[in-house]
C-alpha cells in the first residue's frame, strides 16, 4: 500500500526547514515516518500538493506537517479498512491530544454518538469522559476510490472524508508546577499514550511532541519485547514506578556512566557520556553525547553530538544535532542545531500571570501555557546576561550578546588599596 506525502512547502520557524530532518526522539521526523512505513510494509512517496498525481488506491495520505505514531496508524488501519469511503484519523479529545493542539491546526468537533466517529463503547480512563474529537490529516482511500491531487486537496478531503475515531489507552501522572497564588490549582497531568496524532505547525508542537516523545518510546518498547520488560519488573520486585524505572534503561554500544552517575527510565544511544554525579530520568539520548559531571537532564531528548556543561540543568527541553548547553538552567525550550547558550545566557520560561504568547504567521498567539520557554535557531549563539522573554523565537545563526556598557573593558592602573570601586561607562571609577 502507497504512504503518500503531501508537500505543502511549509516551514517551522526560526529554523526555516520542513518537518523532516527536524528531531524526533532518538531521529528525525524522516526516519520516524520511514521507520513506521517499513513496519507496516507501506511505500512512502512524496507528492507535492499542487501537482495532478492520480493516487493509487488503496493507500495512505498524509500532510508534511502531520504526525502519526505507529500505535495510532496501525489502529486506524484496522477500523478504516472496512469504509467505503475517504477515512480521516480521529482522536477523542483528551488531555494527550491537547497537549499538542494549542497553536497547531488540527480541527476539533463533536464526537458522534455512534458509528466510526463515536468513541469506543468500552473506553476508560480520560477518553470516557470525552465529548469532542481532534481530527488531522491523515487519510484512507479505500480501493476503488479514485483521487487525484490538487492545490487544496486536504481540505476537501477534510471535508468529504468520514472522521474515524481511534481508540486509546491513556493514563495521566500529576505532576506539581510552581503557579503563584492562593487558589490556583498546581496540579498537572502529564498524559501516557503511544496513540499520538498531531501537526507540527509551529516549534511549541515541536517541543510538546517531543516530550510525549518519552512515552511513545517506552510503549513501543515494551509491547515489542515483553519478556524483557516482565523480566525488569520482576527484578524491582515491585509495580511502583519508583522501582520499576531505575530498571528500565536501554544502553547504546559504548556507552560510558560513572558509577556515581544516576539513570533511570532513559533511552541512550551509543557513544553516550554521563559524568560523574550526574543525574537522568525519563530522557531520550542520541549517539555520541556527553553530559558532564554533576549535570541533570530531566524528561528532555538530546540528538546526537549534544554537549551538556558540568552542573547544568536541561528540563523538559529538546537539544537538536551538536547543540552545546551551557547557562546554568535549560527549561521547555529548544537549541536547534549547533546552537550554543552561555553560563549566564537567561532564557526566562514562566508567567506569574496568565498564559504565554507566542508570534506564530505574524499574529500574536496564545499557548495555553504559563510555562514556556524559547526557541533558538541554528548555529545561534546567546551571550552572558542575556535575558529572553517566555516564548520567543531566536532566528538561525544570530549573535546575540549583552550590552557593552555593562563589560569592563578599561582598568586603572592605579587603584588605591582599599578603596572600594564599581563598574562606570566600560572601566572602574571609586565608589564616592
Amino acid at each position: 500500500m502507497k504512504f503518500y506525502v503531501l508537500r505543502t512547502g511549509h516551514k517551522i520557524a526560526p529554523f526555516n526547514e520542513n518537518l523532516d530532518d527536524l528531531p524526533f526522539a532518538e531521529s528525525s521526523f524522516s526516519a520516524e515516518r520511514e521507520r513506521i512505513a517499513q513496519r507496516l510494509g507501506l511505500s512512502l512517496e512524496d507528492v507535492p500538493q499542487e501537482s495532478r498525481t492520480t493516487l493509487q488506491s488503496p493507500c495512505v495520505v498524509v500532510s508534511e506537517n502531520c504526525f502519526i505514531s505507529e500505535k495510532a496508524l496501525t489502529d486506524f488501519l484496522k477500523r478504516a479498512a472496512g469504509s467505503q469511503s475517504i477515512a480521516q484519523l480521529a482522536l477523542a479529545q483528551t488531555p494527550s491530544s491537547d497537549y499538542t493542539r494549542p497553536v497547531s491546526s488540527v480541527m476539533v468537533d463533536a464526537l458522534e454518538p455512534s458509528g466510526l466517529g463515536a468513541k469506543a463503547k468500552n473506553a476508560k480512563g480520560p477518553e470516557a469522559d470525552a465529548t469532542h474529537r481532534v481530527r488531522v490529516h491523515c487519510y484512507y482511500v479505500p480501493p476503488e476510490q479514485s483521487a487525484e491531487t490538487f492545490d487544496g486537496i486536504l481540505d476537501h478531503f477534510q471535508d468529504e472524508a468520514q472522521p474515524v475515531v481511534v481508540p486509546k489507552r491513556e493514563i495521566l501522572i500529576p505532576l506539581q508546577l510552581p503557579l503563584w497564588g492562593a487558589e490556583v490549582d498546581r496540579t498537572f497531568n502529564y498524559p501516557i499514550t503511544s496513540t499520538v496524532a498531531c501537526h507540527v505547525d509551529h516549534w511549541v508542537n515541536l517541543l510538546w511532541l517531543n516530550q510525549l516523545a518519552f512515552a511513545i518510546r517506552w510503549n513501543e518498547t515494551v509491547r515489542a519485547h515483553p519478556i524483557w520488560a516482565m523480566a525488569k519488573v520482576l527484578r524491582a520486585g515491585s509495580l511502583k514506578p519508583e522501582k520499576i524505572l531505575p530498571r528500565l534503561n536501554r544502553f547504546g554500544r559504548a556507552c560510558k556512566v560513572h558509577p556515581t552517575a544516576y539513570v533511570e527510565g532513559c533511552i541512550l544511544g551509543d557513544n553516550v557520556s554521563i559524568g560523574a554525579k550526574a543525574t537522568l530520568r525519563n530522557c531520550i539520548v542520541g549517539n555520541n553525547v556527553t553530559i558532564e559531571d554533576h549535570a541533570n537532564v530531566l524528561s528532555s531528548v538530546l540528538a546526537n553530538d549534544v554537549y551538556v556543561t558540568p552542573k547544568t540543568f536541561v528540563i523538559w527541553s529538546l537539544a537538536d544535532r551538536g547543540a552545546v548547553i551551557s547557562n546554568y538552567k535549560l527549561q521547555v525550550s529548544i537549541l536547534g542545531k549547533n546552537a550554543a547558550t552561555s553560563t549566564w545566557a537567561g532564557l526566562i520560561d514562566a508567567k506569574l500571570t496568565g498564559d504565554v504568547d507566542i508570534f506564530h504567521e505574524g499574529h500574536k498567539v496564545s499557548t495555553e501555557r504559563q510555562f514556556l520557554g524559547s526557541c533558538i535557531g541554528h548555529n545561534a549563539y546567546i551571550g552572558a546576561k542575556v535575558l529572553i522573554m517566555p516564548g520567543r523565537a531566536v532566528p538561525n545563526d544570530a549573535f546575540v550578546a549583552m550590552r557593552s556598557d555593562e563589560l569592563i573593558s578599561t582598568i586603572p592602573h592605579e587603584m588605591p588599596a582599599g578603596v572600594p570601586h564599581m563598574r562606570d561607562g566600560g572601566t572602574l571609577v571609586p565608589i564616592k
